[in-house]
């Protein structure tokens, strides 16, 4: 047997019909399908007739949306067409075909919109993202840029340093020369006194 999804045709419900638990189902003239929940609340409105929440075809309550079971016993799967002409029985099989190809077109065109709306959010989130990666390449650029530059600081600033060291050790060497210089003077002066 065939394993085809029905889906309530209410756009902010899409639950599935062949697994809901309580095996109700809700169909309108105009071959759309509704959970039980959707289809109690279509069902209760004061108005004599109501929209299809799906089409918004006008619906006369008493007529036009009929609930179904899911899973009807064998009892009446075996007395439910008994007695009917074959004219009759091929008339409603047609319908019941008719009534399956358009809920197929209609979830095969919804996943075929799902499906564009998808890849155009790809698409801005891909475009969004390489954007992001730019501006982030774009920073790391300006950063490596900066830390060269502060890098080359350093090196200039170690240099500096390592000249003024220098020429602080040959002035200290200098000042202790003439330390020593006046020292040794001192001495010799105060032996001559």
């Amino acid at each position: 047997m065939c394993d085809i999804t029905l889906y309530c045709n209410v756009k902010k419900c899409r639950k599935i019909l062949n697994a809901t638990d309580d095996g109700i189902i809700w169909i309108t003239r105009c071959s759309h399908a509704f959970c039980n929940d959707d289809g109690i609340h279509l069902s209760t409105t004061a108005a004599k007739y109501v929209p299809c929440p799906a089409c918004k075809t006008q619906l006369d309550l008493k007529h036009d949306i009929v609930r179904k079971e899911t899973n009807p016993s064998e009892m009446w799967k075996s007395t439910i067409l008994a007695g009917l002409k074959p004219e009759m029985i091929i008339d409603i099989v047609n319908r019941s075909f008719s009534f399956w190809y358009y809920q197929m077109s209609n979830e095969n065109l919804y996943q075929t919109n799902l499906n564009k709306h998808l890849k155009y959010k790809m698409l801005e989130m891909k475009t969004q993202y390489q954007s992001e990666m730019n501006k982030l390449n774009s920073e790391l650029l300006l950063t490596k840029q900066k830390t060269q530059a502060a890098n080359q600081d350093l090196e200039n600033q170690i240099r500096k340093t390592q000249e003024l060291e220098s020429l602080l050790w040959e002035k200290n060497r200098c000042l202790q020369n003439a330390q020593m210089t006046v020292a040794d003077l001192q001495r010799r002066q105060s032996r001559m006194l």
